[in-house]
């Protein structure tokens, strides 16, 4: 009821197996939960190990803020004049905090991400939440109703905080969000390969596939753990 009275559910969808591509990262991840345009919860499923899981997904909540502010940057520019839009367009739509899902299967963490005021990347995991599969039918629905009621807090957090972000509503004007979707579907693997023969030329290894097994640390003057 409050999502249709509030008409969030035309623009809250799930995308699965979305391709993702950014300066250090790319490929598909298992889901996305998208709010107008922008990507508010990441999930990563990796049933060996949750640490080499949370790894993968802070790398793609990362690359999420890349494919968008390559989207809106203007195409013509090149050289520095690009590379400054790029970090102005990336200061703005990494305002709002992003959020991601990591599972074994029975054992689950939300991670978020927020940039500070200095452009530090701070990472918060939460405590892991286990499914008791294997336990009573009550402690199931516990554990489940205890999972979901924090995805759904996320989620109207995530909407509240786009609705009033001065950046990602200048941004709806110049540039709607079935269009942003439109250029997202239509880029695909061809920015992969630009982004791939623009980053050969300086940094050849910084730009790792999720599905990668070296993609096992994120740089540590970006981020921290709390």
């Amino acid at each position: 009821n409050y999502l249709r009275s509030n008409n969030i559910n035309k623009s809250l969808s799930m995308v699965c197996k979305k391709l993702l591509c950014g300066r250090r990262a790319y490929g598909s991840v298992d889901y996305v939960l998208v709010y107008d345009s922008l990507n508010i919860i990441i999930t990563e499923a990796n049933k060996q190990n949750i640490n080499q899981g949370i790894i993968q997904n802070l790398l793609q909540q990362r690359a999420s803020l890349d494919f968008l502010s390559n989207i809106l940057v203007d195409y013509n520019l090149t050289g520095n004049k690009r590379k400054q839009m790029f970090d102005e367009v990336f200061r703005d739509v990494s305002s709002v905090p992003t959020y991601g899902i990591v599972s074994t299967g029975d054992i689950w963490v939300l991670t978020m991400c927020k940039r500070t005021d200095d452009g530090k990347t701070i990472v918060i995991p939460s405590k892991e939440i286990i499914i008791k599969l294997d336990g009573t039918e009550q402690q199931l629905k516990d554990s489940v109703q205890l999972l979901l009621s924090k995805l759904v807090y996320i989620v109207f957090i995530q909407i509240d905080k786009i609705n009033q972000n001065e950046s990602h509503n200048k941004r709806r004007r110049t540039m709607p969000s079935d269009m942003i979707l439109r250029i997202e579907a239509s880029m695909g693997n061809e920015l992969i390969q630009e982004i791939e023969n623009d980053k050969a030329e300086d940094d050849r290894d910084e730009c790792e596939s999720f599905d990668s097994d070296e993609s096992e640390s994120i740089d540590s003057d970006e981020s921290e753990s709390d």
